[in-house]
């Protein structure tokens, strides 16, 4: 049977799809994580848990008072962070497939957080005065 030919387009999506997935796939900080392993089924997401599946953080914007712990479960098959932007104390560190993390968030505010394996994963969390 002859080959298909590909699309430059197709073939450019292969590649940026390959790179991609490739570039999550190993990685270390120097934060302390807070790491579990469970085999439970995900769970809803509420005020102090955030779900990592499919690249995303769910939900996207988390609510919790200052001075509590947010929690990061990794429902994909490889390594992800939560790491808030511009504050290196404010990190899950490493948490492999399967696994969870935590922040504790001291103080009030608005806090932007990214995977810095995969950037373009964005998450919001508001910390509430108690």
């Amino acid at each position: 049977m002859p080959r298909a030919h590909r699309s430059p387009l197709a073939l450019l999506t292969s590649l940026v799809l390959v790179s991609v997935v490739g570039a999550g796939c190993g990685g270390s900080t120097n934060a302390t994580t807070t790491t579990t392993t469970s085999s439970a089924a995900p769970t809803a997401a509420s005020g102090d848990r955030v779900s990592i599946s499919d690249y995303a953080f769910a939900p996207a914007t988390s609510s919790v008072r200052a001075g509590s712990t947010l929690t990061f479960s990794n429902r994909d098959q490889t390594e992800h962070t939560a790491t808030v932007t511009g504050s290196a104390d404010l990190d899950t560190g490493t948490i492999k497939a399967g696994g969870a993390g935590s922040i504790r968030f001291p103080k009030a505010g608005r806090f932007t957080y990214i995977c810095v394996f995969h950037p373009y994963m964005k998450g919001t969390v508001v910390v509430t005065t108690p």
